[in-house]
């Protein structure tokens, strides 16, 4: 079967992702990211949409960015303001989350090869780039080829 899973926010850009999967797959799963995030308003639109599109969506919570982070973008800071420069980071703004696309995509194939999934669709956009060193073309390259032979 021609399967695939979707890196689903419940954004726009991974909604689309979702979407264009649909039409082109026979079978297609989600996985959402819970990493105690600002705009966890996004887990709940990923669930909604799943359902409406009759997709199963695996929720997975990761608390390592909690733990460790420093971003604006986590709920833990939930008093320092995403719209301005990294404090420690001024070059990057201050939603930066290192590794952050790099964990999503390796938890998502582990979970594609559980599931017997055969194609990893995330919706990051070139735009996002912002100096995040995960966004790429040479990192996603890298991390496709290391992890191609498995699916």
């Amino acid at each position: 079967m021609n399967s695939a899973l979707v890196v689903f926010s419940g954004g726009q850009d991974s909604t689309t992702c979702l979407a264009w999967a649909k039409n082109r797959y026979d079978y297609v799963e989600t996985i959402t990211f819970n990493y105690h995030q600002k705009h966890s308003i996004e887990i709940e639109q990923a669930k909604k949409i799943a359902k409406i599109l009759n997709v199963p969506n695996y929720v997975v919570t990761i608390d390592i960015f909690a733990q460790l982070g420093d971003s604006a973008l986590l709920e833990v800071n939930k008093d320092q303001d995403i719209n301005i420069p990294h404090h420690a980071k001024p070059n990057l703004p201050a939603s930066f989350v290192p590794n952050r696309n790099a964990m999503f995509f390796t938890i998502a194939h582990a979970y594609a090869q559980k599931q017997g999934l055969k194609h990893i669709i995330t919706g990051i956009n070139q735009t996002d780039y912002s100096g995040y060193q995960i966004l790429n073309l040479n990192t996603h390259s890298f991390i496709f080829q290391s992890q191609k032979h498995f699916l």
